[in-house]
């Protein structure tokens, strides 16, 4: 059975060479190594971790099987990008999981999770970048209920690249009705 925890400090190492590991399996065929490597070293060096951890603005989920780490989110406070169409919002940073676990539905539940953690703080819409080149993960995110809202640069290693930036209202997870996109409008449900 998988579980669904909060990671906190005392999780920095797994978690830190998860997510490098991660990252690459995910980009590495499509990219240069030196950039991945670049890349990797920077944004999952263990400092880097420990900080993100321990930032208060974001917070980190893990997918488990007994002992086994799965995936991970990560939901990040603060400053959306300009297309995001309401004030109330969380960024899904990051949202991976293991090869072996790609299509076993851990990716939907780490989603599922984090859109009750937002919607349980207050915030009304979420956002995050995908990269362009990443049709499974664009897919992914269109069928949970996500739409593109632009664009913006995404820098790896000393490639810059283009990430779509998609939202989703929080509101679609409670109330079904949302479902239908003709009848969602986000700023209504981003009105106060």
């Amino acid at each position: 059975m998988v579980s669904i925890s909060t990671a906190d400090t005392t999780f920095a190492v797994e978690l830190a060479a998860f997510a490098a590991r991660t990252f690459r399996d995910t980009f590495a065929d499509q990219n240069d190594v030196a950039d991945i490597d670049r890349y990797t070293e920077e944004a999952f060096s263990l400092s880097q971790t420990v900080a993100e951890l321990s930032d208060g603005l974001s917070t980190f989920l893990l997918a488990r099987r007994d002992d086994e780490l799965l995936g991970y989110a990560k939901l990040r406070r603060g400053a959306a990008e300009p297309c995001v169409s309401c004030e109330l919002t969380v960024e899904l940073q990051r949202l991976y999981v293991s090869v072996p676990t790609i299509g076993s539905g851990v990716g939907k539940r780490l989603l599922l999770a984090c859109i009750e953690l937002a919607d349980s703080e207050g915030f009304r819409m979420m956002w995050l970048g995908v990269w362009e080149h990443n049709p499974h993960a664009i897919e992914f995110y269109r069928r949970q209920g996500f739409e593109t809202v632009g664009s913006h640069d995404f820098v790896v290693g000393s490639d810059r690249q283009t990430d779509y930036i998609m939202q989703r209202p929080i509101a679609r997870l409670h109330n079904p009705e949302l479902h239908d996109r003709s009848s969602t409008d986000p700023r209504a449900l981003c009105a106060d």
